[in-house]
């Protein structure tokens, strides 16, 4: 608790944020979470020796997890108003 705390009040700070665009970044986190369990059970299953295919999966979706993982934290910590999530239209 004191780590997520800290993280989020300090360089994280999603102060500014509407309850939307708050939700939005929930949502996002949420499903950058269930990515991350995917492909560590992927990397498993492939370490193991039963899938290829798995561990070829794994590898790809922790470079991709990595490109992710820095534009979020670079929009996050950007401090460029106004504080909105951004959307493609």
């Amino acid at each position: 608790i004191e780590r997520g705390r800290s993280v989020w009040s300090g360089g994280l700070s999603v102060q500014g944020f509407d309850q939307i665009a708050y939700d939005q970044l929930l949502d996002v986190s949420s499903s950058f979470l269930e990515t991350v369990q995917a492909t560590a059970l992927a990397a498993v299953i492939g370490a193991t020796g039963d899938s290829q295919d798995r561990a070829t999966a794994a590898a790809v979706g922790q470079a991709a997890q990595i490109v992710w993982l820095d534009g979020y934290f670079g929009g996050l910590l950007d401090g460029t108003e106004p504080f909105e999530v951004p959307s493609f239209e």
